[in-house]
């Protein structure tokens, strides 16, 4: 599953939103081409005083995902630092039968470095210099959807310096305006943003939909798109409160 191996305003990375941190599992129905090929899950959970951690579970269940073997857990431990959440350490491990990998991510913020162990080859592992605004791949699904305020404009953009396996750029996605977004959950008004993500003749582009209705810190939907086709798709058919 190739979409998992994932202006004018700006927002500070993971502002708190004093009732967004609330434990909760939210679980999606996963696309790729066009075509079902699996369930995941994202849950954040307390992990002591201060400190969350946010995970992802992927399983292929249907066609050549299902076959595969494919099944993907990444999970990231961040903590509260003022109005900001910071990554601390992060994990990952998956793949298909016999290609099995694992990944660990180690944030110092006294070295103001990251660097990468595991199944990483010895250009990825580092260190690179961490930024004020740093944050980890994995947990971005859950930045934005803390970041995002309700009176965002078209064309404002929430920006962050993403770091992963000894490579760091910086992103920014896109507001587009509410767009009404049907899921297996149900139909919500959802802000759509957009990051612009080719590079030379290959268009990609990542959308997350964000809905106020929801009142959960996850997305109704995740699209990715590669030269104009769809890619890679989460759908979300519900969530749990813990």
């Amino acid at each position: 599953m190739r979409g998992m191996t994932f202006l004018l305003g700006v927002w500070m990375t993971g502002t708190l939103h004093a009732a967004a941190l609330t434990p909760f599992t939210a679980h999606y129905q996963v696309f790729e081409g066009g075509k079902a090929q699996g369930e995941a899950s994202l849950q954040l959970a307390s992990s002591g005083p201060g400190e969350w951690r946010y995970a992802m579970s992927v399983r292929g269940t249907s066609g050549l995902a299902r076959i595969a073997g494919f099944e993907m857990q990444q999970s990231t431990l961040l903590r509260e630092q003022g109005e900001r959440l910071i990554p601390v350490s992060a994990h990952s491990e998956g793949g298909v039968l016999f290609k099995h990998k694992v990944i660990e991510t180690l944030f110092d913020w006294t070295r103001r470095e990251v660097r990468w162990t595991g199944d990483v080859k010895s250009d990825q592992r580092g260190p690179v210099a961490l930024h004020d605004d740093s944050v980890s791949g994995q947990a971005l699904n859950l930045l934005i959807s803390l970041d995002v305020p309700q009176d965002i404009a078209v064309g404002d953009a929430l920006r962050y310096h993403m770091v992963e396996r000894g490579k760091a750029k910086d992103v920014a996605y896109v507001a587009r305006g509410m767009e009404t977004i049907d899921v297996p959950a149900g139909r919500y008004a959802a802000q759509a943003l957009t990051y612009d993500r080719g590079e030379g003749e290959h268009q990609k582009d990542t959308t997350v939909w964000i809905s106020p209705e929801l009142d959960l810190p996850t997305p109704i939907r995740v699209l990715q798109r590669e030269e104009g086709e769809d890619a890679f798709e989460m759908r979300l058919v519900r969530v749990e409160r813990r």
